[in-house]
């Protein structure tokens, strides 16, 4: 239906600006979190232990159930799941290492002269079954050199939302469905319902005086 198109564009739409804002918010409170002036420079090794600050970012101002992942090549540099436990299981993260992997960086959300800032990174929808169903997810540029990050939202709140909307739909179909079975019924009843004695001849006879009078 056009209804359930439009709302799943709509929350599709909100739960794509969430995802751009937590990828940009964490990756933008490493960077200050992290006071090593040449953590990007070409002569730094590819990846050292993660900063305590990656899990502070993590769960600071972060929506519970957000997933945060750090690749250095195909390992796993960090990973945390907001206020849960993060059971991403090895066959997950081979899908998430596949991704394709956008060249940019997230946005650093503040507003001053310098280039624009990138446009928002390309979005994809997986299953990740050890993490509890389908994600909507992005992979860009990690704050360390050669890292790539992958930032990603359950799409369990889309999916029940429009589960419920397609539930009340067949709720509301099937009761107007009724209501119109019974006042067909009624008025089936109501038209054949017989005529009060005498009433059938007190007409004739109205009609015969009417006709010789």
């Amino acid at each position: 239906m056009v209804t359930d198109h439009s709302l799943n564009q709509s929350l599709m739409s909100s739960l794509n600006q969430q995802l751009q804002a937590a990828s940009d918010t964490w990756y933008s409170c490493v960077q200050h979190s992290t006071d090593d002036p040449d953590r990007s420079t070409p002569g730094q090794t590819a990846y050292r232990p993660a900063p305590g600050g990656y899990g502070m970012c993590s769960n600071g101002g972060q929506a519970p159930g957000t997933f945060e992942l750090l690749l250095a090549g195909k390992s796993v540099a960090y990973k945390n799941t907001v206020k849960q436990q993060c059971l991403l299981s090895v066959p997950d993260t081979a899908v998430l290492v596949a991704l394709p992997s956008d060249h940019g960086q997230p946005s650093s959300g503040q507003a001053g002269p310098g280039p624009p800032d990138p446009p928002p990174a390309t979005t994809y929808i997986q299953t990740l079954s050890s993490l509890g169903g389908k994600f909507l997810l992005t992979k860009v540029t990690g704050p360390e050199r050669g890292t790539t990050l992958v930032t990603g939202l359950s799409m369990a709140t889309v999916q029940g939302t429009l589960a419920n909307v397609e539930n009340t739909e067949h709720v509301v179909y099937a009761a107007v469905l009724v209501l119109a079975l019974a006042l067909g019924t009624a008025m089936v009843q109501l038209s054949l319902r017989p005529l009060a004695p005498g009433r059938g001849y007190r007409d004739q006879g109205d009609r015969a005086a009417a006709r010789f009078g």
